[in-house]
């Protein structure tokens, strides 16, 4: 999957004319919630698009920063859902297909899986921890579900509420690794999400429509533009005015342009280091270049189709269950 980004110009003016996303239909098929992000980023860059075309013709620099901040705070939200969702409808494919194999007469590769979750729904509602006294009972249950539906579907509904609780950052204790691996810890799996994803290449628009690509071949790279990104939606939006100084990571406790680059490429680095150094020393009224909200748009794209990618790469390698 790709998104092109077209140009033509006109004496010294360059004008806008069109993006292209280039996805097969297998793809966007895998999950509802990919789907509906893509619908909604092509509403939202519909709108970023023609605001462009009127920024030539109507809009000082200052105004349309101002006016970009909305879009770029929505782009960001639509992330969050669009996670929360991937989540949720993972769980729902594996917890269905789980309990269909229950059914079954002849012998099915999701029976361990299925009494390591009913073995776990029974530990999440009882007062001992006594895992492997868990396990026993399961393996006695496991034939009869009229006797562990009920525990099985309460069990399910607590892990969709923790996917609700999901930060859209990799790391940390509601970070989406963290989460990931709570959600499926029943079913033995160790994957780590930020792993399974990189490398992500994006395209990176710099100066005038010169671009250039983003490389991120580390959880470390991928983390920090993330928590980047997520960092400066939560100061722009007052959600969280400190919120770089709060994380535990040493390149936004003293940031130096060569370790965005060394992270991000030497381009992409040396830009949104001075997108941070902008949003940290005006938060109340930043600048915001054109270019900077739709390189946010190139990445978050080649970032749920990824995490997509790696997810339904997971589903078929740990459950065999293909999409």
């Amino acid at each position: 999957m790709q998104l092109h980004i077209l140009f033509s110009r006109r004496g010294l003016l360059y004008n806008y004319i069109v993006v292209i996303i280039m996805a097969t239909k297998e793809a966007s098929n895998k999950f509802t919630c990919l789907v509906n992000f893509v619908n909604e980023f092509d509403a939202s860059k519909k709108k970023i698009v023609l605001l462009f075309n009127e920024r030539r013709k109507t809009f000082s620099r200052d105004v349309f920063s101002k006016i970009l901040w909305p879009h770029f705070n929505q782009l960001m939200e639509m992330l969050e859902i669009f996670i929360k969702d991937l989540l949720k409808e993972t769980v729902e494919i594996v917890f269905k297909e789980l309990l269909a194999s229950s059914t079954s007469k002849e012998t099915n590769k999701l029976t361990p899986h299925l009494q390591e979750v009913v073995a776990h729904s029974l530990l999440h509602h009882s007062s001992k921890d006594d895992k492997k006294a868990a396990f026993e009972m399961s393996s006695y249950l496991l034939p009869h579900p009229e006797l562990w539906r009920d525990s099985f579907d309460s069990y399910k509904q607590y892990l969709l509420a923790k996917c609700d609780e999901v930060v859209p950052v990799f790391d940390g204790a509601n970070g989406i690794d963290e989460t990931f691996k709570e959600i499926f810890e029943s079913t033995g799996t160790t994957l780590s999400l930020s792993s399974a994803v990189i490398p992500i290449k994006a395209s990176y628009c710099h100066k005038e429509y010169q671009v250039t690509d983003l490389v991120l071949s580390s959880v470390d790279g991928l983390s920090t533009i993330l928590h980047l990104y997520h960092g400066i939606h939560c100061v722009v939006t007052k959600k969280s005015l400190n919120y770089f100084s709060s994380i535990d990571c040493k390149l936004f406790q003293d940031p130096q342009k060569v370790h965005f680059q060394k992270l991000l490429g030497e381009v992409p680095g040396d830009y949104l280091e001075y997108l941070y150094r902008c949003v940290t020393s005006h938060p109340d009224d930043p600048y915001l270049y054109f270019e900077q909200c739709k390189n946010l748009m190139y990445f978050l794209w080649s970032l749920t189709h990824s995490l997509c990618d790696a997810v339904s790469t997971f589903m078929k390698d740990h459950f065999d269950i293909e999409l």
